[in-house]
């Protein structure tokens, strides 16, 4: 499945097991925020392995990069970026560039300094000096004037450290710990990145590296000696505090200081005090964004996106117009996104159609390959008027259309009196289906 738009707001529509949460899921494994299992992995549809599951799974996306990733990373505006995992190996990220078609430019930046002696003789360049930069240098140079090739390769990890932040809240099912987690996770993130905080971190995750370093040439040792026809054995330790937050238990009591079991209490409690935590949150990334202006920072603040899955269950129509405000409030923020998977045509009436994509079972191609999940915005392209109208679906304005399937006269009847038909004219026999356009009085 292609072109899925992440925009504000973009409200995955359709059938219970269209596909919606799929989706959801996908855009998390993109962003790094799902693990995948064996029952993510799709079926094989060759006729030489029935029943077997893919033995690769990935999730490509469209990304914009501002002005200082450009510069950091030499890449172009838009580039397509993807994770991939492998059965048995861990999920890495690629984007689709131009690199060398000699493999042995690949990755200079890992290479040893004797390696790079080689190729700098071997290509008769003239280094600057004798040190391993003068060294890294000339060859990099040199790579990017030889002959290149389209195709994957490793993504710079500063562009791995730049991708959105995914805030993703559940739907029926979540528990009330898991929305807290969510949301103070955003600022775990935030502070981070901290300036006042950043560098005691950073000095923290290099002691750490150094030591585990010294440790590692000693495996690597230890593994030449038992392996000698390897003459090469190199481990590049790499330690970060971005995925250290664990959990945030939630504890409620009543007036009189009894506990409350939330697992025990009813959905409807449960699902208020996630929509207070999505209030809160709300309200901290417009702070974050007010903060960011007022800063004047050259570099641009990470883009974020908020998923929910089905955020109307389990309340009433005045809970739901929050949720519907929260949404509103936070896709006028201008770096975030949101993306929505419903079932609510209350929610779907506050949007414009063209934010409303449908489930991958009711799109055209049967296999889910694609989720594009970045900056740009990319609407479908509609069907002529004419064509929406026979598929039952158009524009409507909140509160004051509706569109109706009507089968027959019973169903002709059965619209309420509050309504008036705006097409009038008799019904046509032998049940054949009929979009019904109606105005509110």
């Amino acid at each position: 499945m292609e072109d899925i738009p992440v925009s504000s707001p973009t409200i995955l529509a359709g059938r219970n097991d269209g596909g919606k949460s799929a989706v959801l899921t996908a855009l998390g494994f993109l962003l790094g925020r799902h693990r995948l299992t064996d029952e993510d992995r799709t079926y094989q549809q060759a006729e030489d392995a029935p029943g077997g599951r893919c033995s690769e799974t990935w999730v490509e996306g469209i990304f914009t990069l501002d002005a200082g990733e450009q510069t950091a990373t030499a890449l172009p505006q838009t580039v397509q970026i993807r994770r991939i995992a492998e059965e048995g190996q861990t999920a890495r990220w690629e984007y689709y560039g131009s690199r060398p078609a000699d493999s042995r430019l690949h990755d200079v930046a890992r290479l040893l300094k004797g390696e790079l002696a080689e190729l700098v003789a071997e290509f008769s360049l003239t280094p600057a000096g004798p040190l391993k930069d003068d060294l890294l240098q000339a060859v990099t140079a040199y790579a990017a004037t030889a002959p290149q090739v389209e195709q994957w390769q490793a993504l710079p990890k500063e562009l791995q450290e730049r991708l959105p932040r995914l805030l993703s809240f559940g739907g029926k099912d979540e528990r009330p710990d898991d929305a807290v987690r969510t949301a103070l996770s955003s600022c775990y993130e935030t502070y981070l990145e901290d300036d006042t905080l950043q560098g005691r971190v950073r000095q923290i995750e290099a002691e750490i590296t150094q030591r585990l370093e010294k440790e590692a040439d000693s495996l690597c040792q230890h593994i030449r000696r038992h392996c000698r026809e390897f003459v090469g054995v190199q481990v590049k330790p790499e330690v970060s505090f971005k995925g250290g937050f664990k959990r945030a238990p939630l504890e409620v009591s009543k007036a009189d200081g009894e506990p409350v079991d939330l697992t025990r209490s009813g959905q409807g409690s449960n699902r208020r005090i996630a929509l207070a935590v999505w209030e809160w949150t709300s309200n901290l990334l417009e702070h974050s964004e007010l903060a960011a202006a007022g800063e004047g920072d050259e570099q641009e603040p990470t883009q974020t996106i908020v998923v929910y899955d089905e955020p109307d269950t389990h309340l009433d129509y005045r809970h739901q117009r929050t949720v519907m405000d929260i949404i509103r409030k936070q896709c006028a923020l201008p770096h975030v996104s949101v993306v929505v998977a419903t079932h609510s045509m209350n929610l779907i009436d506050g949007v414009d159609i063209a934010d409303v994509v449908p489930p991958p079972s009711q799109r055209q191609g049967p296999h889910c390959r694609r989720a594009p999940g970045g900056r740009i915005p990319r609407r479908r392209r509609l069907p002529p008027r004419s064509d929406r109208c026979r598929r039952g679906t158009a524009q409507l304005r909140p509160a004051a259309r509706a569109l109706l399937p009507c089968r027959g006269r019973t169903h002709r009847t059965a619209v309420p009196a509050t309504a008036v038909p705006s097409l009038p004219g008799p019904v046509p026999a032998g049940g054949r289906h009929r979009s019904v356009g109606l105005r509110k009085q």
